[in-house]
């Protein structure tokens, strides 16, 4: 029978030594790597001309979608930050400490639920909802729009806040 060497981290190394008489790692390894085989297996029978045509249409759709929610991102940050942020806010987004960055964080919720008065929805705002029900994709539009609006925030902090 032939023999390979693997590399474990220095640290599994006593776990390793626990379960030498217990575990047979060859047998592991094998089943291991059976599975592995055919999930590769199954991935080669698909790669070829119809992943390729795959794979680039579907990054030319979610691009599009993600730069057209940037753009429109961009734009409310912009006219947010220039015309309603308080200076917390502004901080916050501008040092990265809000980021927007989970599935449950939405620049839009920050605009309704802080800014409510002093915020008014625009027709862009409105487009943007019908973009994000227009788009199947909405996770992809929200993080557009977020890293959009994040940019804006962050650029118009890095010109003031020496000032302040």
């Amino acid at each position: 029978m032939a023999k390979i060497g693997i590399y474990i981290p220095d640290e599994r190394m006593k776990d390793i030594e626990h379960w030498r008489e217990k575990i047979n790692f060859s047998r592991v390894f094998m089943e291991a790597f059976d599975r592995a085989i055919v999930s590769e297996s199954a991935l080669t029978n698909i790669k070829g001309k119809d992943m390729k045509a795959l794979i680039e249409r579907l990054k030319k759709e979610t691009n599009g979608t993600k730069e057209h929610a940037w753009k429109l991102g961009v734009k409310i940050g912009r006219e947010w930050a220039l015309k309603c942020a308080n200076y917390g806010h502004l901080r916050q987004i501008g040092e990265g400490e809000m980021k927007f960055d989970m599935p449950d964080s939405n620049a839009m919720r920050l605009l309704y639920c802080c800014y409510e008065a002093d915020y008014c929805r625009t027709p862009e705002d409105e487009q943007a909802e019908i973009e994000l029900e227009r788009f199947g994709d909405a996770e992809t539009y929200r993080r557009g729009f977020n890293d959009g609006f994040v940019d804006a925030v962050k650029h118009i902090w890095d010109e003031i806040k020496t000032a302040i």
